[in-house]
This record gives C-alpha cells, sequence and structure tokens, in this order.
C-alpha cells in the first residue's frame, strides 16, 4: 500500500500466546513484531535445513488431469 507494508494479523491458540507473550515480556521487548524477528534470527540455522529438504510430493487433490483432443 502506500502507506507500506499491509498490516498482517495471526490467529495463535490460547497455549501459543501464552508462551509467546511470555518469550516477548522476558526479552523486554513492547512490540510483537520485535520479539518474532528475535524468535526468526534464532531459528535461522533450523529454517536454514528447511531448504535442503526433498519438496513435499504433490497431494492427490493438486493433481490436474489433462486429456490429449483426438483429431
Amino acid at each position: 500500500t502506500a502507506r507500506g507494508p499491509r498490516d498482517r494479523r495471526v490467529r495463535l491458540s490460547v497455549s501459543t500466546a501464552i508462551q509467546f507473550y511470555d518469550i516477548q515480556d522476558r526479552l523486554g521487548y513492547d512490540q510483537p513484531s520485535k520479539a518474532i524477528e528475535w524468535l526468526l534470527k534464532k531459528a535461522k540455522p533450523a529454517i536454514d535445513e528447511l531448504n535442503q529438504l526433498p519438496p513435499a510430493p504433490l497431494s492427490i487433490g493438486c493433481a490436474s488431469s489433462i486429456t490429449p483432443s483426438k483429431d
């Protein structure tokens, strides 16, 4: 948008929200985005490993059936 990135909200389960806000408080951050940035930075090695995994197989629902036309 003209005013910057769009606000994206995420719904968390109650237990996950409690854990997240506990981490945010322990870090001393007043903005959830700062805690998310910290978590992503700390998880970077594990996230980088995900890129090395083979791609997930396509699910059956995603396969398209194309029937060749008969001339």
